[in-house]
């Protein structure tokens, strides 16, 4: 009996050790918990105040700056006659004779003027060439800046040279005979 008693205040010492570990672990894992769960609650707003009401007046006063600022610019209205004429002339000229190279340049004459005097008047030239074969060629984006102009060899015999202009509120077509011996 006496080695009962001496074992007896051992094992309560243990028990007394693993009752305080269990408790200290048990505060740890409290302790953590509500850290945990503080780190996880949503924090909006800015300043206390909600981020919805920020966003709806900031998209209010940026869409009425937006809109003041679209209708206070100053349209520009470029060509807007539609009485004028425009005609149309073809220049041939050949630039190499032993290989009947030909430079060719459409003018358009707006109101008798050619390239109507005025940047904004612009041109596309579609060039249609034919003999044996036919050859098509377009020139886009044409003023009195960029008058533009294509080389073509031309075969031997009849060659028509058809030039059609469109610009932005007519189009005209014109075509002349080249002949090539």
């Amino acid at each position: 009996m006496d080695q009962s008693i001496n074992q007896y205040p051992a094992f309560a010492a243990l028990f007394a050790v693993v009752i305080i570990v269990v408790l200290v672990l048990i505060g740890l894992v409290i302790a953590q918990n509500r850290k945990i769960q503080d780190l996880q609650k949503p924090k909006y707003g800015f300043l206390g105040k909600p981020l919805a009401a920020f966003a709806f007046a900031a998209f209010l006063v940026g869409g009425t700056g937006f809109v003041l600022f679209v209708n206070n610019q100053q349209q520009d209205i470029s060509v807007a006659n539609a009485s004028f004429t425009i005609d149309l002339t073809i220049i041939a000229t050949e630039t190499n004779p032993v290989t009947h190279e030909y430079k060719l340049n459409a003018i358009p004459l707006v109101d008798g003027v050619e390239w109507g005097n005025n940047k904004a008047y612009k041109f596309d030239v579609y060039w249609t060439l034919s003999n044996t074969s036919t050859q098509t060629e377009v020139e886009l984006g044409l003023n009195i800046d960029n008058k533009g102009g294509i080389t073509k060899k031309l075969t031997s015999g009849d060659n028509k040279i058809k030039a059609t202009v469109f610009s932005s509120e007519k189009t005209i077509e014109k075509d002349i005979d080249v002949f090539v011996d």
